[in-house]
């Protein structure tokens, strides 16, 4: 399907560069560019783009001023560019749980790597669920904190995601024996700001996924530098796959807790774009790993759940985390 774009940013010789190299594809068309936070608003409302790349630091009206207004006008898919600064990553990370954007670094010169990464992105960014359940609360874990066994539970999610565990991490961190692992898409660099943030709404200790680190009754972020398989009760970090375009990998997640929990493995295909995942609870599945997919119809981002229903013992509302873990 072929998507309308445009691109907002600053730096001419970025903006040219993005305009030549995405008009290349037949499946995207750049509709407009704007060089600043107005023109940008402006440009939105009149063009009504399938999705926009936006830069996050803007003359006149800052990328998340635009963000905040293009939500408001009407809700569309946001690929946001950003650099590294702690400034950046703080204002990024907030759009990200709040707006539901994507992030991508902005590199110092643009490659066919940056352009591969970046059409891929476009090629996925479906419209977002406009009439998605926003409003849910979590049955909170009142009759039987302690699980009968060990279970590892396995969030995998993108777009939307910081949203929905803010949610559901303060009721799940609340129950023992179980280990929580997050995959969740995030650009290399942000690991800590969403771990710290993580930490803020947990009753347990969290961690970024380190080599030899032991699985213990705690919630652990996927990194973005490596893979990892688990050997002995212990993560081993791995190289990524070169062409590997998620960050972490979804699919790869679930293969190696699968592989090594079996049936005590439980995982849960949250909102999000495109399709991670979707291999991973096909594997998963024939290891033994219960399979949940959220209810498309409850996320902002629904390709990713729908993408894993074949294969999903259940489908459930957000809500309903806490009662099928206590149960299962």
């Amino acid at each position: 399907m072929k998507k309308n774009i445009i691109i907002v940013e600053d730096s001419a010789y970025f903006r040219t560069t993005l305009v030549e190299e995405l008009s290349k594809f037949d499946d995207i068309t750049v509709v407009g560019t704007a060089n600043d936070g107005i023109s940008a608003v402006k440009l939105f409302a009149e063009k009504k783009p399938d999705v926009v790349i936006l830069d996050l630091v803007l003359p006149k009206m800052t990328g998340d001023a635009v963000t905040e207004a293009i939500m408001a006008i009407d809700p569309t898919p946001i690929i946001l560019i950003t650099s590294l600064s702690d400034f950046e990553i703080e204002k990024s990370f907030h759009l990200n749980l709040n707006y539901f954007v994507e992030i991508i670094k902005k590199p110092l010169e643009i490659t066919s790597e940056f352009i591969e990464r970046l059409r891929y992105k476009i090629r996925y960014a479906a419209p977002l669920n406009k009439n998605y359940s926003k409003d849910f609360s979590l049955t909170r874990p009142k009759f039987r904190k302690n699980l009968e066994s060990r279970k590892v539970l396995v969030l995998g999610s993108s777009t939307g995601g910081p949203k929905l565990l803010k949610t559901i991490i303060p009721s799940i961190s609340k129950l023992e024996k179980l280990s929580v692992i997050i995959a969740n898409h995030i650009e290399v660099g942000f690991e800590n700001s969403f771990k710290n943030w993580l930490q803020s709404l947990s009753k347990k200790n969290v961690y970024v996924i380190s080599d030899n680190m032991e699985i213990k009754n705690s919630i652990y972020i996927a990194p973005t530098t490596n893979n990892f398989i688990i050997d002995n009760n212990l993560f081993k970090l791995t190289p990524i796959n070169q062409k590997q375009m998620y960050f972490p990998s979804i699919d790869k997640v679930y293969e190696s807790v699968a592989k090594h929990f079996r049936e005590k493995c439980i995982i849960f295909q949250m909102t999000g774009m495109g399709f991670d995942g979707k291999e991973g609870v096909k594997i998963a599945k024939e290891f033994g790993a219960k399979i949940l997919a959220q209810n498309p119809n409850t996320a902002i981002a629904p390709s990713m759940p729908k993408s894993a229903l074949l294969y999903a013992d259940n489908i459930i509302n957000p809500e309903e985390i806490i009662p099928y873990i206590e149960n299962e």
